[in-house]
Order: C-alpha cells, then structure tokens, then sequence
C-alpha cells in the first residue's frame, strides 16, 4: 500500500540521517513485489544525496540460483523505475560451493561471467557482492572436507575476483556449521 511504501522510506531516511549509514543490505527481496523496490529505491537515494552520500549503495539478499531472477532486481533490468544498485551474487556462490569445496571443475565460474551482460543492470555488473558462506548456508568448512586450504583459496579468488567481496562473521574463525542455528 502507499502508506506502508511511504513509510518504510521515511524510516529509512531517519536513520541514514541520525546514524550516517552508507548503504543498506535487504534481506528477501523477492518476497516483496518490485513495484515497492521502483518506488523505494529511487526516494532513498534521492535523500541519501541530498545528506552527503551520493554513494550509497543498496543491495539485496535473493536465494535463489537464476541469473534472470537475480539480476531482475538490479538498476532498471526489470523494466521500469531503478530498484536496486546490486545483489548477493547467489549464482557465484553455488559455483563457487561446488569448484573449490568439491570438484575444481571452472566451467560454472565462466558461465556465471558469460551470462552478467545479459541478465544485469550495467552498473550492477562489476560490484555484485560476491561470498562463500553466510548466516543462511551451511559454512563452506562443512562441505565434508573441513579443509581449510582449500578455504584459503578460495577467500583469495573471492577477494581478487570481480565484484564486491563480503566476508560473513564467522567465516575468519573457521566457523564449519550446516545447519540452523549452526551456520
């Protein structure tokens, strides 16, 4: 509804105003209709700039493995107003699972950077937030080989690699967890 719409912008500008945030991670952005996202984002941005912060940077969460899915969300790539500056790169995630925690196959990286172009806003396309593990997935430790060189490895292509690297809390301290509340 417009109410609920102009007011989660109005608590957004509140506490980028009172705590200076420089960007927002949202969580389940699939499970709210893009209309909200064209609506929200562009009010949000708009009074970021105006308080200093013309970088603000908004990304959201959507689990799911779908380039099309996934990049629907990103700039105007769904068609119609801007929704969101970037996403969790979760199609990078399950290549990156299945490389360097399994079976060292490539093929799954080059693909995902084969079909960015297409499935993408153009200003998302070099600052997908990239990541192993998080809150949500079993740890990569917990993949059946708690190896931590291959962990190494991999944070090193995640750090050097395109894209905004994310290091989730846990994952510097070999958290190796696969399920709820153990991730």
């Amino acid at each position: 509804s417009a109410y609920v719409r102009s007011n989660m912008v109005e608590i957004c500008k509140y506490w980028i105003g009172q705590a200076g945030f420089d960007g927002f991670r949202i969580d389940t952005v699939k499970h709210v209709e893009m209309g909200f996202w064209q609506y929200w984002s562009p009010l949000v941005h708009a009074y970021a700039t105006t308080n200093g912060k013309p970088n603000f940077f908004m990304f959201g969460e959507t689990l799911d493995g779908s380039e099309s899915k996934v990049g629907s969300y990103t700039g105007t790539q769904a068609g119609g107003a801007f929704a969101l500056d970037s996403m969790l790169d979760y199609p990078l995630f399950f290549a990156l699972n299945g490389v360097f925690g399994g079976n060292g196959a490539t093929k799954p990286i080059e693909d995902h950077y084969n079909s960015i172009a297409a499935n993408y806003d153009p200003a998302a396309q070099m600052r997908l937030v990239t990541f192993l593990d998080n809150h949500d997935q079993p740890r990569f430790l917990s993949n059946g080989n708690n190896n931590s060189a291959r962990l190494q490895v991999a944070l090193g292509f995640l750090y050097t690699s395109r894209g905004v690297p994310c290091l989730y809390y846990g994952t510097e301290q070999g958290f190796n967890g696969a399920t709820d509340p153990n991730d």
